[in-house]
């Protein structure tokens, strides 16, 4: 018996029902959905208690309508990716911070680093955001290392003042995420 006809076959047979039968049937039904109601919400988490927004939702919620010059949303999605992808470092911190900041207490947030970025995580974010159309990430990390072997001191300069701030922030944002972190023992 094919799904099909198991199914004509149900509908004539609830066709049959009397309406005792079928206020019963009606009954047992919501009892059922009840049920898988309960059974969702101990395995589903509850939808109210969302995750903190990351830097980047929090960068595209501020800057969508900027790149949206009432055409399609999905180009105006693509100009304001493209955007985060070319952001200055700074901007990036920014939002960085933004989306710790709105981490419940005690959680942490999902883009928390372990450590300080460096200055050459800083030359490896300029160079994927510079990389040419076509061109993988992959082979823009493979050259990486060479190239930021050949830098002279001057052009370091800049990626280290970057590092250092970084290192400021990063021990900011740990001092106070320590401040927040209940441990039971």
């Amino acid at each position: 018996m094919t799904a099909k006809d198991y199914l004509a076959a149900l509908a004539l047979d609830f066709k049959k029902l009397t309406p005792k039968q079928l206020a019963k049937y009606v009954e047992e039904s919501r009892k059922d959905e009840e049920r898988v109601k309960r059974a969702l919400a101990v395995l589903l988490p509850d939808p109210k208690s969302k995750r903190s927004p990351t830097a980047y939702t929090l960068f595209i919620r501020d800057n969508l309508r900027a790149h949206s010059d009432g055409g399609p949303m999905r180009e105006a999605m693509v100009k304001a990716g493209a955007a985060w992808r070319t952001a200055a470092p700074e901007v990036r911190i920014k939002y960085e911070t933004m989306a710790r900041d709105m981490a419940p207490a005690g959680q942490k947030h999902p883009e928390t680093r372990t450590r300080a970025p460096t200055a050459y995580n800083f030359y490896l974010q300029e160079l994927a955001r510079r990389r040419v159309e076509g061109e993988s990430l992959a082979d823009v990390m493979k050259t990486a290392g060479a190239l930021w072997k050949t830098l002279d001191a001057s052009e370091r300069e800049r990626y280290d003042h970057l590092a250092k701030v970084g290192k400021i922030k990063f021990l900011e944002e740990k001092e106070k995420d320590s401040a927040h972190d209940v441990r039971v023992t």
